[in-house]
C-alpha cells in the first residue's frame, strides 16, 4: 500500500498515459471504484484530457456511466461534473452537455 498521497496521484495519472484503449477503459472503470477518492476524479479528468487517445473513448464511457458520475456530483461539492466532463471531452461534444 502506498501511503504518500502525491505518489498515489502520480500513479493514478500514469494509468491514463497509455495508448491502449482497453487499458484506458479499464482505468476509467477503476476510477469509479472505492479505490479512488471522489476528490481525485479531477485528477482523472485532467489526465484524460492530456491524452488524445483517452479523449477519443471518454465521451462514450461518460455516456455509459453518466448515472454514476451524477451520484459523485451529489456527494461531493469538489466534483464539478459539468466543468470537468467538458474539460475532458473534445470541444465538438460540449454542446451535448
Amino acid at each position: 500500500s502506498i501511503d504518500n498521497m502525491e505518489e498515489k496521484l502520480k500513479l493514478l495519472t500514469a494509468l491514463f498515459k497509455t495508448k491502449d484503449k482497453k487499458l484506458l477503459e479499464n482505468s476509467l472503470d477503476f476510477a469509479l471504484t472505492n479505490n479512488v477518492r471522489t476528490q481525485d476524479m479531477r485528477t482523472v479528468f485532467a489526465a484524460v484530457a492530456s491524452n488524445p487517445v483517452s479523449r477519443e473513448i471518454f465521451f462514450s464511457w461518460a455516456k455509459n456511466n453518466w448515472k454514476k458520475l451524477q451520484e459523485y456530483q451529489e456527494i461531493s461539492f469538489i466534483f464539478m461534473l459539468r466543468t470537468n466532463v467538458m474539460f475532458a471531452v473534445p470541444s465538438h461534444f460540449h454542446l451535448l452537455f
